[in-house]
């Protein structure tokens, strides 16, 4: 397990101290339902709120890698040519590398709507 400390001086009634913050990291593996992996895929990590917190490519063997997470629950996207394409919600992050093995990806849902 990988674990990412960071460490932080801060000064407190003229006195310095150092905090440890911990951060996560997510990776994983995009790929169809074939097992087909997925180059240059996007993938999006959200709040359970809505906001964005990160974004990252999937490389040539479809592996996606992101870091400097705060621990937490989390809504993880995959998108691939502008088409929604994996939605996984609730995922857990916790100190260190949490790896969520493969993402699926299923029928092709388009962002952005022709009509109106």
């Amino acid at each position: 397990m990988i674990l990412k400390e960071i460490f932080n001086k801060r000064t407190f009634k003229g006195k310095s101290t150092t905090a440890l913050l911990v951060h996560c990291e997510l990776s994983g593996i995009v790929v169809m339902k074939d097992g087909q992996t997925v180059s240059n895929a996007t993938i999006v990590l959200k709040g359970m709120n809505g906001d964005l917190i990160g974004e990252t490519k999937s490389n040539g063997d479809g592996e996606f890698y992101l870091e400097h997470i705060k621990p937490g629950y989390y809504i993880v996207y995959a998108m691939k040519d502008y088409h929604l394409l994996s939605k996984k919600e609730g995922v857990q992050l916790e100190q260190g590398l949490t790896k969520m093995g493969k993402i699926i990806l299923n029928k092709v849902r388009p962002l952005i709507s022709d009509t109106q």
